[in-house]
């Protein structure tokens, strides 16, 4: 009998690894997967702390299983620690009850974190005790065209050999027109015109994350009980670092004090002939001093701005602070439910009294807290 077994990853798993993530995401992004894997893994600042956990599931030497656990910073209250946080986990449909062999793997060491997560990884975490952070579900849009599911509806309905014409940027206004937008995403916000752009040169794009944001970062996690330790170590790494992302990164100053900081990127998504349709633009991470709204509010309009003038169909914020609510909504995005972006945290006897009772106002998430933006930038 062929024997089916979770074992540590090792050199001569590379090539069924790769076969398994283009079975699974397409060539496209299964290269953006190997590039960042040195990035993730031996790259990692905080691998020297802890070891990060790579794991294959294989049947018969085939590979049809993967999950990893990328070393990152997470403070609870005034702690420290170094969590694990689940990347890539995939499983072919043969094998889907290794799900619980490899998360149980994942989750016998903790501090664990994952996020990210479909409703089918949700209960897996769940049933290993994680508790699910309720402000990661909260998710804002800021819908601008339609242009790009219009380009997905068109193709549904056309002879093949015409596809490739149907593009969101031939369609460009057609996406804009009310009962277009409502036929090619009738369940979707209704659109919305752009916001106000903010006045004066206070809005600047950041190059680095140097002792200004330190400085920044510590004003404004003194309001957050639990968070990634986002300080510029980290920033460097997730978003100037990283080799399949090319963010946007803005910051508000008054006068040469940095009080905000903004981050956001564009990603593609593809139809079922791996064409792009909607392009989504992400505000990753919000960052502004305590009381100071004004600047949340600036950052998100001029990135709304720029966003849609590098052709996003929709801008969306998933987690985020309560603090920032306001400024979501006085810009004009929508807040809405999600529980495919869902974050768990599985945490040891010692640091279960810090998460007990914790509400949605103790937390800062953001849709960059996991693995889940891995697709070519702007």
């Amino acid at each position: 009998m062929s024997r089916t077994e979770v074992v540590a990853y090792r050199a001569e798993h590379e090539r069924g690894l790769q076969a398994l993530w283009r079975r699974f995401f397409g060539s496209w992004s299964a290269e953006g997967l190997a590039r960042r894997w040195r990035w993730q893994f031996d790259d990692n600042p905080w691998a020297r702390e802890r070891a990060p956990l790579v794991l294959v599931a294989t049947h018969a030497d085939e590979v049809v299983g993967h999950i990893g656990g990328i070393p990152l910073p997470i403070r609870l209250d005034d702690a420290r620690r170094i969590a694990l946080c689940g990347s890539g986990m995939v499983l072919e449909d043969a094998h889907r009850l290794l799900a619980f062999k490899l998360a149980g793997q994942l989750l016998r060491d903790r501090p664990v974190v994952g996020s990210g997560l479909r409703p089918e990884a949700l209960r897996l975490f769940r049933h290993a005790g994680a508790r699910v952070v309720p402000s990661s579900r909260c998710r804002f849009t800021y819908p601008i065209s339609r242009a790009g599911q219009l380009a997905r509806r068109i193709r549904e309905r056309v002879p093949p050999w015409f596809v490739p014409l149907v593009r969101p940027a031939v369609l460009g206004p057609a996406g804009r027109l009310p009962a277009l937008a409502r036929w090619a995403a009738p369940h979707r916000p209704a659109l919305q015109g752009l916001p106000r752009l903010p006045r004066g040169d206070g809005i600047r794009p950041l190059d680095a994350f140097d002792n200004r944001y330190d400085a920044l970062w510590d004003a404004a996690r003194s309001r957050f009980r639990c968070a990634l330790d986002k300080d510029a170590t980290y920033m460097r790494w997730r978003y100037l670092d990283c080799p399949t992302i090319e963010p946007m990164v803005r910051g508000s100053f008054t006068g040469d004090r940095l009080d905000g900081v903004l981050v956001a990127m564009r990603r593609t998504e593809l139809d079922w002939r791996l064409q792009p349709c909607v392009v989504h633009g992400e505000i990753a991470e919000l960052v502004v001093r305590p009381h100071a709204i004004e600047h949340a509010e600036r950052l998100l309009a001029a990135a709304v701005h720029e966003l849609a003038a590098a052709g996003a169909d929709e801008v969306t914020a998933t987690g985020m602070h309560a603090d920032l609510v306001p400024a979501f909504e006085a810009v004009g995005f929508v807040q809405e439910t999600n529980d495919e972006f869902a974050l768990g945290v599985c945490v040891d006897e010692a640091d279960e009294p810090r998460l007990h009772g914790l509400a949605h106002d103790a937390w800062y998430t953001s849709a960059a807290d996991g693995d889940a933006l891995y697709a070519p930038g702007l």
